[in-house]
Protein backbone atom coordinates (compact mmCIF):
# COMPACT_ATOMS: atom_id res chain seq x y z
CA UNK A 1 0.00 0.00 0.00
CA UNK A 2 2.67 2.53 0.98
CA UNK A 3 4.86 1.72 -2.02
CA UNK A 4 2.29 3.18 -4.43
CA UNK A 5 2.83 6.76 -5.59
CA UNK A 6 -0.76 7.80 -5.01
CA UNK A 7 -0.54 6.76 -1.37
CA UNK A 8 2.47 9.01 -0.88
CA UNK A 9 0.62 11.88 -2.58
CA UNK A 10 -2.45 11.37 -0.42
CA UNK A 11 -0.30 11.16 2.71
CA UNK A 12 1.29 14.50 1.82
CA UNK A 13 -2.20 15.98 1.28
CA UNK A 14 -3.26 14.67 4.69
CA UNK A 15 -0.23 16.10 6.49
CA UNK A 16 -0.29 19.49 4.76
CA UNK A 17 -4.07 19.72 5.13
CA UNK A 18 -3.78 18.97 8.83
CA UNK A 19 -1.07 21.59 9.25
CA UNK A 20 -3.13 24.17 7.38
CA UNK A 21 -6.22 23.24 9.36
CA UNK A 22 -4.68 23.88 12.76
CA UNK A 23 -2.44 26.84 12.03
CA UNK A 24 -3.63 30.12 13.46
CA UNK A 25 -2.37 32.87 11.17
CA UNK A 26 -3.38 32.69 7.54
CA UNK A 27 -3.93 36.24 6.31
CA UNK A 28 -2.92 39.41 8.12
CA UNK A 29 -3.96 42.90 7.09
CA UNK A 30 -4.14 46.31 8.69
CA UNK A 31 -7.62 45.95 10.22
CA UNK A 32 -7.52 42.40 11.53
CA UNK A 33 -6.50 38.79 11.23
CA UNK A 34 -8.16 35.90 9.44
CA UNK A 35 -7.25 32.53 10.79
CA UNK A 36 -8.17 29.97 13.37
CA UNK A 37 -6.85 27.74 16.05
CA UNK A 38 -8.71 24.48 15.69
CA UNK A 39 -12.23 25.56 14.79
CA UNK A 40 -12.10 29.02 16.38
CA UNK A 41 -13.34 31.81 14.14
CA UNK A 42 -11.72 35.10 13.21
CA UNK A 43 -10.73 37.65 15.82
CA UNK A 44 -10.18 41.36 15.28
CA UNK A 45 -7.34 43.36 16.85
CA UNK A 46 -8.43 44.99 20.12
CA UNK A 47 -12.17 44.44 19.97
CA UNK A 48 -12.01 40.62 20.14
CA UNK A 49 -15.11 40.47 17.97
CA UNK A 50 -15.73 36.99 16.64
CA UNK A 51 -16.90 37.04 13.03
CA UNK A 52 -19.67 34.45 12.62
CA UNK A 53 -20.08 34.72 8.88
CA UNK A 54 -21.10 32.09 6.39
CA UNK A 55 -17.78 32.49 4.57
CA UNK A 56 -15.72 31.77 7.67
CA UNK A 57 -17.82 28.76 8.67
CA UNK A 58 -17.45 27.31 5.16
CA UNK A 59 -13.71 27.97 5.32
CA UNK A 60 -13.31 26.18 8.66
CA UNK A 61 -15.56 23.30 7.63
CA UNK A 62 -13.77 22.62 4.34
CA UNK A 63 -10.36 23.02 6.00
CA UNK A 64 -11.30 20.32 8.48
CA UNK A 65 -12.67 17.92 5.86
CA UNK A 66 -9.68 18.04 3.48
CA UNK A 67 -7.26 15.96 5.61
CA UNK A 68 -10.07 13.63 6.75
CA UNK A 69 -11.16 12.71 3.22
CA UNK A 70 -7.55 12.41 2.03
CA UNK A 71 -6.80 9.99 4.88
CA UNK A 72 -9.92 7.94 4.07
CA UNK A 73 -8.84 7.82 0.41
CA UNK A 74 -5.51 6.25 1.44
CA UNK A 75 -7.32 3.24 2.90
CA UNK A 76 -9.46 2.71 -0.20
CA UNK A 77 -6.51 1.35 -2.18
CA UNK A 78 -8.37 -1.84 -3.15
CA UNK A 79 -11.36 0.11 -4.48
CA UNK A 80 -9.69 2.44 -6.95
CA UNK A 81 -12.89 3.89 -8.47
CA UNK A 82 -14.12 4.98 -5.05
CA UNK A 83 -10.63 6.24 -4.23
CA UNK A 84 -10.69 8.47 -7.33
CA UNK A 85 -14.06 9.87 -6.24
CA UNK A 86 -12.71 10.67 -2.78
CA UNK A 87 -9.69 12.46 -4.27
CA UNK A 88 -12.02 14.48 -6.51
CA UNK A 89 -14.00 15.42 -3.38
CA UNK A 90 -10.76 16.60 -1.76
CA UNK A 91 -9.93 18.57 -4.91
CA UNK A 92 -13.30 20.34 -4.91
CA UNK A 93 -13.08 20.99 -1.15
CA UNK A 94 -9.79 22.79 -1.71
CA UNK A 95 -11.39 24.86 -4.48
CA UNK A 96 -14.34 25.70 -2.20
CA UNK A 97 -11.85 26.60 0.52
CA UNK A 98 -10.13 29.17 -1.68
CA UNK A 99 -13.45 30.55 -2.93
CA UNK A 100 -14.56 31.06 0.68
CA UNK A 101 -11.29 32.88 1.46
CA UNK A 102 -11.82 35.24 -1.47
CA UNK A 103 -15.47 35.69 -0.50
CA UNK A 104 -14.45 36.47 3.09
CA UNK A 105 -11.87 39.01 1.97
CA UNK A 106 -14.40 40.80 -0.21
CA UNK A 107 -17.05 40.65 2.54
CA UNK A 108 -14.70 42.28 5.04
CA UNK A 109 -13.87 44.95 2.45
CA UNK A 110 -10.15 45.32 2.99
CA UNK A 111 -7.50 47.12 1.03
CA UNK A 112 -5.58 44.44 -0.88
CA UNK A 113 -2.30 46.37 -0.74
CA UNK A 114 -1.87 45.67 2.97
CA UNK A 115 -2.30 41.88 2.94
CA UNK A 116 0.35 39.48 4.25
CA UNK A 117 -0.28 35.88 3.26
CA UNK A 118 1.25 33.26 5.55
CA UNK A 119 2.66 29.90 4.51
CA UNK A 120 -0.25 27.64 5.65
CA UNK A 121 -2.47 29.31 3.05
CA UNK A 122 -0.07 28.08 0.34
CA UNK A 123 -0.38 24.46 1.57
CA UNK A 124 -3.70 24.05 -0.23
CA UNK A 125 -2.13 25.08 -3.53
CA UNK A 126 0.42 22.34 -3.02
CA UNK A 127 -2.44 19.98 -2.14
CA UNK A 128 -4.18 20.81 -5.43
CA UNK A 129 -1.09 19.71 -7.33
CA UNK A 130 -0.83 16.50 -5.33
CA UNK A 131 -4.55 15.79 -5.88
CA UNK A 132 -4.03 15.94 -9.62
CA UNK A 133 -0.95 13.72 -9.38
CA UNK A 134 -2.83 11.22 -7.18
CA UNK A 135 -5.76 11.05 -9.60
CA UNK A 136 -3.39 10.41 -12.52
CA UNK A 137 -1.52 7.72 -10.58
CA UNK A 138 -4.75 5.98 -9.52
CA UNK A 139 -6.01 6.01 -13.12
CA UNK A 140 -2.72 4.51 -14.35
CA UNK A 141 -3.00 1.82 -11.68
CA UNK A 142 -6.60 1.08 -12.68
CA UNK A 143 -5.63 0.88 -16.37
CA UNK A 144 -2.81 -1.52 -15.52
CA UNK A 145 -5.15 -3.79 -13.57
CA UNK A 146 -7.70 -3.74 -16.41
CA UNK A 147 -5.06 -4.63 -18.99
CA UNK A 148 -3.87 -7.56 -16.87
CA UNK A 149 -7.45 -8.77 -16.51
CA UNK A 150 -7.84 -8.76 -20.29
CA UNK A 151 -4.71 -10.90 -20.71
CA UNK A 152 -6.10 -13.60 -18.40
Amino acid sequence: MLQRKQTIYLLIITVLGGLACYSYKLIDFSTGLIGRGGLALSEWNNDCIVLFSVENIIFNFTSSLIPIFAFIAIWLFKKRKIQIKFVWVVFFLIIINYISIIWLLFAVGIDFHTIKIYIPLIFNLINLIFCILAIKAIKKDEDLVRSLDRIR
